[in-house]
């Protein structure tokens, strides 16, 4: 997965709040979207 904007963004939003739920949260997204973004990452 190349690094995007997107990707990027949920990092810093996951960092920030502190856990996947919480990120999920202030994106609007689904807990398992954020997963699936970090695991590309890595």
């Amino acid at each position: 997965m190349k690094l995007s904007l997107d990707a990027l963004l949920t990092v810093d939003t996951i960092a920030r709040r502190g856990s996947f739920a919480a990120a999920a949260k202030e994106l609007f997204r689904v807990p398992s979207t954020i997963s699936y973004t970090v695991a590309k990452l890595e």
